[in-house]
């Protein structure tokens, strides 16, 4: 095997930081021995992964990007041990560490390092950022926040590490890749979806008939679409709009696809948001509600000759109210281990 390598590079050109992506553009390409997925650092301090390489030139994933993805440790100055977690970037110069399962408080000034991970060409101990805002011992729960070590403008000269444990062979630093495995409390879910059908055929008598209301069973089909791989989001999707058809007289089918698209959909997007926030669940929502209320109240106006584009307003109110109640869900939801816990390290970083 060939034994790992460092190879210097230079920046030539680094992304506007008003741009929604964080990369950079350096010298070095294929000829030199650069693929894609390989480590990237400045000194002892992490710079990002190489995102795609030209012949001569290859452009650089940075940490803050907001796909960006790698196993951290959160360690206290001094000490030889820490919390471990998934660093996401958020696309605002800082990043995120999050999943973590540990219940030990994380502070302000806590130090983020790399975990070993051969695998993506990573070794032990290289400082990714500085905590900003710690989580007072709620592990998963809370959001704990991290500034950079690298300053993206101020980047001149970088080193690549080549060789056996960055190939870049499952390197890539985006979104996660499935791995076909699933850590799935289903007994968790099924309880969910029915306290969720259950709200929704409740609510029901409250609005007139006709009238908008928000989706309980799509926010739990957005909190989970946005959490894990895609054959558990569209295991999830058809079986809420299994139950969906069931309950509403539509009969086996129509909610069943559309919640299927829409859980396809929602989990298409789950490398940018993040459902453990109000934003991130209420777009998340708003997306999965539009796309399973949107083709199926459209489909019935064609067909009974009712008002198109009063169907389409009807959709767009039920994705708005329910983007509502996925905002105010995404704390009560992150809570919940079932649903938290839904997103195995393997299937993040992969």
């Amino acid at each position: 095997a060939e034994a790992q390598r460092v190879l210097t590079a230079s920046v030539i050109l680094s992304e506007d930081p008003s741009t929604w992506h964080r990369t950079a553009l350096i010298d070095r390409g294929t000829r030199d021995g650069v693929r894609a997925g390989m480590a990237v650092v400045e000194g002892p301090n992490v710079v990002g992964k190489v995102l795609e390489a030209g012949e001569s030139t290859a452009r650089v994933r940075l940490v803050g990007d907001p796909v960006f993805r790698m196993k951290c440790a959160a360690v206290k100055k001094g000490a030889g041990s820490g919390v471990t977690g998934i660093l996401a970037g958020s696309g605002d110069g800082n990043c995120r560490l999050e999943y973590v399962l540990d219940r030990e408080p994380v502070d302000e000034g806590w130090v983020v390092v790399t975990v070993a991970d051969p695998e993506r060409g990573w070794p032990a101990g290289l400082l990714v950022g500085d905590v900003v805002k710690g989580a007072g011992g709620v592990g998963v729960y809370g959001e704990i926040v991290v500034r950079p070590r690298v300053d993206p403008a101020a980047l001149r000269h970088v080193l690549v590490l080549v060789g056996d444990g960055s190939r870049g062979a499952r390197g890539d630093c985006s979104a996660p890749r499935l791995s076909g495995e699933r850590r799935v409390n289903w007994i968790v879910f099924a309880v969910l979806a029915a306290l969720a059908t259950a709200a929704q055929i409740a609510a029901a008598p409250v609005f007139s008939v006709g009238r908008a209301m928000p989706d309980a069973a799509i926010v739990l089909l957005a909190a989970v679409s946005l959490r894990t791989g895609r054959n558990t989001a569209c295991i999830a999707g058809w079986t809420l709009g299994l139950l969906r058809d069931l309950t509403s007289g539509a009969g086996p089918g129509p909610f069943a696809l559309t919640f299927l698209g829409a859980a396809l959909l929602t989990n298409a997007l789950r490398g940018v948001l993040f459902p453990s926030r109000p934003a991130g669940m209420g777009i998340g929502a708003f997306v999965a509600a539009w796309a399973a209320h949107a083709p199926y109240g459209m489909v019935l106006a064609l067909r009974y000759g009712s008002g198109f584009w009063s169907a389409v307003a009807h959709a767009l109110a039920v994705a708005v109210l329910t983007a509502i109640l996925g905002a105010l869900a995404a704390r009560p939801f992150a809570r919940i281990r079932g649903v938290a816990g839904w997103a195995p390290e393997r299937e993040l970083l992969a």
